[in-house]
């Protein structure tokens, strides 16, 4: 493929939706991604058949969305077959990407054929991010928590490697904005003519809050830590 692709990162629940569609709407093609589900008015821009290789790479090592892997993923010439025929489906002639938070723990097997790959991601409040889930998935919130931590953990040690451009979901509709503006520009996208109308502040609906939880030191200290990487 000659053109660039770009990887769009982050814990499920954390804005990745929101940059996929914002950055979609400024010229990058996602292709047939879902965009209306129950517990996402304006879908999570995901294509189904990325997703599910997703969900079978990691299957392959007994993992699942909600149950990372630990230690380095393989993958048989079944998989990497798949993998190589859903990209001939992207365009080649202009910016692509696709959206999943899995790709987190599955970038490797991405990556060996991308490696030109550009890499943004988009980080949440963790407390914000398990009051989600817990609404969405029932999931209990110490659970989330630790789920929170596991993928930006990933997050954090990708950072470290290649150039992430980190967005933060959790500053304010007019600061989340412009940083989006400035990312925009830096991936030499066209920013979209309704001034980044894809956004919309109703759709957070859940917050870090004043709730009585104490973050786990190593979570708190993550948080901190992406947030300081994070384009401000």
């Amino acid at each position: 493929m000659t053109s660039s692709p770009l990887l769009i990162l982050g814990m499920h629940r954390s804005g990745t939706s929101c940059l996929a569609g914002v950055l979609e709407d400024a010229g990058v093609w996602l292709g047939n991604v879902k965009r209306q589900s129950a517990h996402n008015a304006k879908g999570n821009r995901e294509n189904p058949e990325v997703m599910a290789l997703n969900d079978a790479v990691l299957s392959g090592f007994g993992a699942a969305w909600n149950a990372p892997p630990h230690g380095a993923l393989t993958w048989d010439d079944r998989l990497a077959e798949t993998r190589d025929q859903i990209l001939t489906g992207y365009p080649t002639d202009r910016v692509w990407g696709f959206k999943d938070p899995r790709t987190l723990f599955t970038f490797d097997f991405w990556h060996a054929v991308l490696p030109q790959a550009r890499l943004v991601g988009s980080l949440r409040h963790p407390i914000a991010v398990a009051r989600s889930l817990q609404a969405r998935n029932k999931m209990p919130l110490d659970q989330g928590i630790a789920l929170w931590t596991a993928y930006n953990q990933r997050l954090h040690a990708l950072a470290q490697i290649h150039d992430v451009q980190i967005l933060s979901f959790d500053v304010s509709p007019a600061h989340y904005r412009a940083n989006v503006a400035r990312l925009i520009n830096t991936l030499g996208l066209t920013p979209p003519s309704d001034q980044l109308g894809f956004f919309d502040e109703g759709l957070r609906h859940q917050t870090a809050g004043d709730a009585d939880i104490t973050l786990p030191a190593d979570t708190a200290t993550l948080y901190a830590q992406l947030q300081e990487a994070a384009i401000a």
